[in-house]
This record gives C-alpha cells, sequence and structure tokens, in this order.
C-alpha cells in the first residue's frame, strides 16, 4: 500500500466502466476502466501496451454519454489471476483533449467524487 503524498495532478475516482481501446484505427478488445481523473485513468485488459505507445479510448461514462479521447501510456503492469489468465494494468494520461471532453470527464469525476464522500444512508427503523 502506498503511504504519503499522491503526486497527482487531480483526484481520482474508482470506477468499472466497460470501454473500447483502438490503436492504429484497429480494436484492441474491450476494457475495464479501474480508476478515473480529470487527466487519466487506469485500465484492466488483456492487451499489451508499452510505456510511450499512444491509444484511442472509448469510454461511456455515466450522466455525460461517450467521451472518445486520445491517451498514452504511462505505466504498464502485467498481473496473473489466480486461473492463470494474464491480464495488464495500464495507466495513461489523457493528451490533447478537448474543451467538451475536458468538461465531461469532469462533470463525472465530481459527481463520482460526491456520491464517495456522502455518508452511508442508515436505516433505524
Amino acid at each position: 500500500m502506498y503511504i504519503g503524498v499522491d503526486k497527482r495532478r487531480s483526484p481520482r475516482v474508482p470506477v468499472d466502466i466497460k470501454a473500447k481501446v483502438v490503436e492504429n484505427g484497429k480494436l484492441k478488445g474491450p476494457v475495464v476502466v479501474r480508476d478515473l481523473s480529470c487527466h487519466g485513468a487506469l485500465l484492466k485488459m488483456r492487451s499489451l501496451f508499452q510505456p510511450g505507445e499512444s491509444v484511442y479510448l472509448s469510454m461511456p461514462l455515466p450522466a455525460v454519454g461517450t467521451v472518445d479521447v486520445k491517451a498514452r501510456v504511462v505505466r504498464s503492469v502485467t498481473v496473473c489471476s489466480a486461473w492463470g489468465f494474464t491480464k495488464h494494468d495500464i495507466g495513461v494520461e489523457f493528451v490533447k483533449l478537448v474543451e467538451d471532453q475536458k468538461e465531461k470527464i469532469k462533470d463525472t469525476v465530481d459527481l463520482l467524487l460526491e456520491k464517495l464522500q456522502k455518508p452511508a444512508e442508515t436505516d433505524d427503523a
């Protein structure tokens, strides 16, 4: 577990978004977005990408619709499951976002952060 100051430019929120990754015009398969921030995301996928590679990510975001973004791979870690399946955790940084893309991602992150910060409702009845 990491303990200390998070050096990220913006807060990230845990998500479970089924998305698509395209590289060089070819669908590289489904991907699950595991966390999201205004500047990037953590992807769980079967395809391996190396840091520095560019990908296009199509994400259906709650309440704002699908956002297609260009991203640069900044981190790639191979993870094996207990059943022998190989998956990869791919950290990406969004690049060249237009204002509409920035706004939709920020609105989604803000909405999810607000939900996380609300105290759990209790049933006292």
